[in-house]
């Protein structure tokens, strides 16, 4: 795979800015669902979960197309641009498409960014120290919903914007001044779990 694809594919899992607030904006309280391995997924879960899965493809494939063409023709910095302010809007027009509901978090949320939706919250509190090979994906019964995590994991391309100090590239610092785009999304180190893409969708009817 060409440098800049496989540098576009890592931006695109890997710069979550942070969790998306949940339908009220505020989300309350909740008990931890059970959640259960993807390929455990009881069979009245799969047609949701199928769901869930192609809207997840997309936005990434999305995401990496248009990181593919600002590191093409414009370098990293502009590449990061994409994953602060356009990922969330492409985002939001796959759900609008698909009914599904999209996005992407990490384990370390940057400042300024609301909490994530009450089903994620525990999931990303009991597992963010794990190594991203520990993770699996999961899906989760939430009752006439069903959740959907895979887990990112920290690649070598990835230490140059998330990495400790001293492996971030100088005009990704730079570009972070004045921005709250460094202050928590750092310090990972390769194998680390950088976060999820997550989907939520109605079950099917019966």
């Amino acid at each position: 795979m060409p440098r800049v694809a496989a540098l576009a594919l890592v931006l695109a899992a890997g710069c979550a800015g942070g969790p998306a607030p949940g339908p009220a904006g505020i989300p309350a309280p909740a008990p931890p669902a059970a959640r259960v391995r993807v390929e455990d997924a009881p069979a009245e879960l799969r047609p949701a979960l199928a769901r869930a899965e192609a809207a997840v493809k997309t936005l990434r494939d999305r995401i990496a197309a248009r990181l593919s063409a600002e590191l093409a023709s414009r370098g990293i910095v502009k590449a990061l641009a994409v994953c602060r302010r356009e990922a969330p809007a492409l985002a939001a027009e796959i759900s609008a498409q698909t009914g599904v509901e999209v996005g992407r978090t990490g384990t370390r949320p940057r400042a300024g960014v609301g909490p994530p939706r009450p089903w994620i919250a525990p999931v990303v509190e009991a597992i963010a120290a794990r190594r991203a090979d520990e993770v699996p994906a999961v899906v989760l019964d939430l009752g006439d919903r069903v959740g959907l995590l895979r887990p990112v994991a920290v690649v070598p391309l990835c230490l140059s914007c998330h990495g400790p100090a001293e492996r971030v590239l100088p005009e990704v610092k730079l570009a972070a001044d004045g921005a709250p785009a460094a202050d928590r999304a750092a310090a990972y180190s390769e194998g680390d779990l950088r976060g999820f893409f997550w989907a939520e969708v109605r079950k099917e009817k019966r």
